[in-house]
């Protein structure tokens, strides 16, 4: 073997164990991040999901409330009436902000949840770019070796 074809092997062979280990590093970090985002998924559907119900439960809390006022007016307790008056209003307000605070929390879940969605397709990206950077590399390894990409005597692909 001549040394200048020697050096194209060694050189095919350097660049195929670069891309294995570079692969290999990627698919661990990829593996750890896939968990990791995994756990974060789940946390942001726990959210909105206890979010959502703290907005019910306002709504639910408002409509008590009117139907305290309406019982206390139709008792006559006018002192009863402005005490659930007043829990009314309190009901109402805590719903506002229970439904303005849902808005802002429910919009910054959308959104990590679409990052989330957005590292996982990257992750895919970095995986096919690896296994055709291996792949290729292996085939400059098999073509540096035997001097092309078939062997002579068979024909088939190294």
């Amino acid at each position: 073997m001549s040394d200048i074809r020697r050096d194209n092997v060694a050189a095919a062979f350097d660049e195929y164990r670069r891309a294995v280990r570079y692969s290999a590093r990627d698919q661990v970090v990829a593996e750890a991040e896939e968990e990791v985002c995994g756990v974060w998924t789940h946390e942001l559907v726990r959210v909105r999901r206890v979010t959502e119900l703290g907005v019910a439960s306002a709504h639910a809390a408002c409509q008590a409330a009117k139907i305290l006022v309406r019982e206390q007016r139709r008792i006559g307790n006018h002192g009863a009436v402005m005490r659930a008056q007043l829990q009314l209003e309190q009901a109402r307000d805590q719903r506002r902000r229970s439904e303005e605070a849902a808005r802002v929390l429910l919009a910054v879940v959308t959104e990590e949840l679409d990052l989330l969605a957005l590292a996982a397709e990257e992750r895919d990206t970095v995986s096919l770019a690896n296994r055709i950077w291996v792949s290729s590399a292996s085939r400059a390894v098999c073509e540096a070796e035997i001097g092309g990409y078939d062997t002579p005597a068979t024909g088939e692909a190294c």
